[in-house]
């Protein structure tokens, strides 16, 4: 193999891993998922089980990668009061095309208000 191509690969790869993890540390733990998909492989096809053990694992706030968006997964009932007493930005959801395409929903937040 010829080193330019080496080189585009090594650079290729570590773009993507570079944008895969740009998130500083500001956000909570959660599990590594794969550049572009992230956690989607893992999730299946009964999700609230995959998301059940995450929290067994991670705690009542983490964090999981669902394509290009980081999401903030908060569980029990504690957690979750304090959210939303907190900020009601939590009360949105996120602005995924296919959402919007196969349920019609919109987002609930303090600006449908």
């Amino acid at each position: 193999m010829s080193l330019a191509i080496v080189i585009c690969i090594l650079v290729i790869g570590f773009s993507l891993l570079w944008w895969t993890c740009r998130g500083g540390g500001k956000s909570p733990p959660g599990p590594f998922g794969l550049p572009i998909v992230g956690y989607m492989p893992w999730l299946g096809s009964k999700m609230n089980l995959t998301l059940t053990k995450l929290w067994e694992q991670y705690g009542d706030v983490y964090s999981i990668r669902v394509g290009s968006r980081q999401l903030v997964v908060v569980n029990g009932q504690r957690a979750i009061r304090g959210a939303l007493a907190t900020n009601d930005h939590f009360a949105g959801r996120p602005d995924f095309f296919t959402f919007r395409l196969v349920s019609g929903f919109d987002d609930f937040s303090p600006a449908y208000s």
